[in-house]
């Protein structure tokens, strides 16, 4: 490895080791939190102290976790944000896998797809989007049928429950 090369590959070791230290220690923490169901629900409580709520995180994370990660999950407790803990979790293992400029698509199809719709929508949404797509597919049969698309702030709804209800109002409107 050249001299040139050596701080870039010095930093790239040094961001997945704090990547991988906070995600493991954050991971404890959702962990910790789903085997101490009391704990959590006091942690949602509003009656409780927060001081006591950032005691009992202080417990719950393992020892010599980073001061930003012990802060990080106080915010979450005094916004009222302990909920969303599972979804930070996934997400930022996905960006720690991914990076930031990995777009994620949820795409929702009322039964499982099967390989060749899976091929179908990917190979669109890589022409739309580019090769750094990460595609999270999910299953709700209140759709019904047809797909929900979301990337970002874009949705396209192309579900069978959209469509009635569209038609729905249409009829109620009598147009």
């Amino acid at each position: 490895m050249s001299d040139r090369e050596l701080p870039a590959a010095y930093a790239r070791a040094l961001h997945d080791l704090a990547l991988e230290s906070w995600l493991r220690d954050l991971s404890a923490l959702r962990d910790n939190l789903r085997l101490e169901r009391s704990l959590r629900q006091t942690l949602e409580d509003e009656s409780v102290p927060l001081d006591t709520k950032k005691t009992l995180i202080d417990g719950l994370l393992p020892p010599g976790t980073n001061r930003e990660l012990h802060n990080f999950a106080y915010s979450l407790v005094s916004e009222e944000r302990l909920p969303l803990l599972d979804d930070v979790v996934v997400e930022f293992r996905r960006l720690a896998q991914y990076g930031l400029n990995v777009v994620v698509a949820e795409v929702t199809t009322a039964l499982p797809a099967g390989d060749d719709e899976r091929s179908a929508l990917q190979h669109r949404l890589i022409s739309r989007y580019g090769q750094d797509v990460d595609i999270v597919w999910r299953v709700d049969p209140a759709i019904i049928g047809g797909v929900v698309i979301r990337v970002g702030d874009e949705m396209v709804d192309d579900s069978v429950a959209t469509r009635l209800e569209t038609l729905r109002g249409s009829l109620k409107r009598g147009v």
